[in-house]
């Protein structure tokens, strides 16, 4: 083949993959674009991951120190990426310094805090959580300063097919309560699965792929919560990891989405 057609094929080939690559990243969008439409609800915020937006999230640790004996250091750049539509919350073992001591891995935690809070509404997230012993992936909602907590979902990863829902407040002499349940279902690490609530000022109702899992009538919060997600590590609730868990893993979240009910439905 002489140089000069080599060359045109090169560039076509290149111009034919782009074409493929843009092509399919349209159809993802619009996909997302028409499922995001959901009767009886109005979209107030949202993020479908197509890039790291800073105007939406702020891509660090709200408390800024140690928690539950924790072994991850977070405030990390490197533990988030986004590929394909995805938002990887990436964990590693290599070493870095948080809350005034090194840490043996980096992991990555967002919140809303001070960007967006909401009072009521509908909850959801898509996402494909990792699998060994010492994960730890949570998406929850707290109010500020922290008194209560609605954890949409939180999972122990050495059990990948337990889900577990919580919720925590303070009684009328300022104890803390707590309520949970435990789903069993899939192997939650082994495909994405869609997790909301339903929340309003009587009850907080859990969902898994469309059905209703769990509910609450206790200490259902009154007063406007905001978004966190985080991949934890180690420390007595997960477990460390051991010589099973693979890094790096990632917690994968395709898209969050929040919504008020339309006025018609109020």
């Amino acid at each position: 083949m002489k140089k000069s057609n080599f060359i045109v094929f090169v560039l076509t080939l290149v111009s034919a993959l782009l074409l493929c690559s843009c092509t399919q990243t349209q159809k993802i969008t619009n996909e997302k674009q028409i499922a995001i439409q959901k009767p009886g609800w109005q979209l107030t915020w949202n993020d479908e991951f197509n890039k790291m937006d800073h105007s939406k999230w702020d891509f660090n640790d709200p408390f800024g120190k140690e928690r539950w004996s924790e072994l991850q250091a977070y405030d990390f750049p490197g533990a988030f990426e986004i590929r394909d539509g995805i938002l990887m919350l990436k964990t590693e073992k290599q070493q870095a310094m948080y809350d005034g001591k090194m840490r043996d891995y980096t992991s990555g935690m967002m919140s809303t805090r001070k960007i967006f809070l909401q009072k009521f509404g509908w909850f959801e997230f898509r996402a494909k959580a990792p699998t060994g012993r010492g994960f730890w992936p949570a998406l929850w909602l707290l109010d500020d300063p922290h008194v209560m907590e609605i954890d949409i979902l939180e999972m122990l990863c050495h059990r990948p097919n337990v889900a577990t829902f919580n919720i925590h407040w303070n009684d009328e002499t300022g104890k803390h309560q707590a309520r949970y349940k435990e789903y069993e279902g899939p192997d939650f690490s082994e495909d994405f699965h869609v997790y909301a609530i339903e929340w309003n000022k009587n009850v907080v109702v859990w969902y898994v792929d469309g059905i209703e899992r769990h509910r609450s009538y206790e200490g259902v919060p009154q007063k406007e919560m905001y978004l966190i997600m985080n991949l934890a590590v180690g420390g007595p609730v997960p477990g460390n990891p051991n010589a099973q868990t693979k890094f790096p893993s990632s917690f994968d979240i395709d898209y969050v989405r929040v919504y008020k009910k339309t006025a018609s439905e109020n």
